[in-house]
């Protein structure tokens, strides 16, 4: 389902869906990596993306990733992701 997120929106965007489960999981890293930076030490930083990368947690990637891949396609890789951590 492609919809406009806000009145000012010129695209559509495909609105995202998660399982309670996996939605308190991203917030939960999410929340810990915005924490990590604030102290703006490397090994704290580094300890909460390597744990993120290896479990394959799903967070804000898409905005930040900079890929050239198709929206459908990174919303693909992101299913399959969140699958493996469901």
């Amino acid at each position: 389902m492609w919809v406009f997120e806000s009145v000012t929106d010129k695209e559509e965007e495909r609105s995202v869906c998660r399982c309670n489960g996996c939605a308190e999981v991203i917030n939960n890293n999410e929340r810990d990596l915005k924490n990590a930076m604030n102290t703006m030490e490397f090994f704290t930083v580094d300890k909460i993306l390597k744990h993120i990368l290896q479990n394959h947690i799903d967070i804000a990637e898409a905005e930040t990733s900079g890929s050239g891949a198709a929206p459908e396609a990174r919303e693909g890789a992101r299913h399959q992701e969140l699958h493996q951590v469901c």
